[in-house]
């Protein structure tokens, strides 16, 4: 009797430990739906005495099932805190989930299991905490991995003195990409040469969590908005068969105003 109740005791752990592992997007990512928070770092400060912070919110829009989020923690208030788990689960109902550890670098995957991800909402935001009191920071979308593409383009880009810019691209995998620019046909005025196109690399994301990431700041000047093009590169361009497809990115242009400091973001529409 002794050593049935062994066997069936192993075998209730064995069965719980292959749950977990059916639910773990690190062994099954197939049975996630992926997001991208494109920011979530600690306070980042620039000129002008400007603090840059990002924030994250989160709701259950169920009434009565909790919703576990994966690649997310809670803040730690205690002096000596235990190693967080992987996931964070967001309890229903709610209004908001609790106050959320920044643990992007800049970006961060998050994984929500496809049975439960139409009770996801969230909201990022990127605010100036020095100027807190005249705006209200921008909104950045929250990005399912459906929307990644091979090719992201993004029209109406300053390229004055005015602003500086930053283009930021990420990928689920480590790879290169292209990035060339479009100029405007203006009527009656000669035409100018856009700049170069130009190739970088996205360096390898250090887990599932981690994006593959890259950024671009070395705009030039010009007298006219540009259209930015990025283009994922084929990981094997040279093939004979089968051929590597280009995997799929998702990049944005964030454009701070050097007087205001400012933010607004330039994202692929529609």
């Amino acid at each position: 009797m002794a050593r049935l109740r062994i066997s069936f005791a192993l075998i209730v752990i064995l069965a719980a430990s292959s749950l977990a592992a059916q639910n773990d997007p690190t062994t099954n990512p197939q049975l996630f739906d992926r997001y991208l928070v494109p920011v979530f770092t600690n306070a980042v400060h620039g000129s002008f005495g400007s603090e840059f912070y990002s924030s994250l919110s989160l709701w259950n829009k169920s009434d009565t099932q909790p919703l576990r989020v994966w690649g997310l923690q809670e803040v730690c208030v205690l002096s000596a805190c235990p190693p967080p788990p992987d996931f964070l689960d967001v309890p229903a109902p709610t209004i908001e989930a609790p106050l959320l550890q920044p643990n992007g670098n800049p970006g961060r995957f998050v994984f929500v299991e496809k049975a439960q991800s139409n009770r996801l909402a969230a909201n990022l935001r990127v605010y100036d905490a020095s100027r807190d009191a005249t705006n209200f920071g921008t909104e950045l979308p929250v990005v399912r991995q459906s929307d990644f593409a091979e090719r992201i383009v993004l029209p109406g880009v300053p390229m004055t003195p005015r602003f500086r810019n930053v283009l930021r691209i990420y990928s689920a995998v480590a790879t290169d990409v292209t990035i060339s620019f479009g100029g405007p046909d203006v009527i009656g005025s000669p035409t100018i040469t856009p700049p170069p196109q130009q190739t970088i690399t996205l360096r390898e994301g250090e887990n599932v969590f981690d994006p593959a990431y890259a950024s671009f700041a070395n705009f030039p000047s010009y007298p006219y908005p540009l259209t930015i093009v990025v283009d994922s590169v084929s990981g094997c361009p040279v093939c004979l068969s089968p051929p590597v497809p280009p995997a799929p990115i998702w990049a944005f242009v964030s454009v701070t105003n050097n007087e205001t400091q400012h933010i607004t973001t330039i994202t692929p529409q529609p």
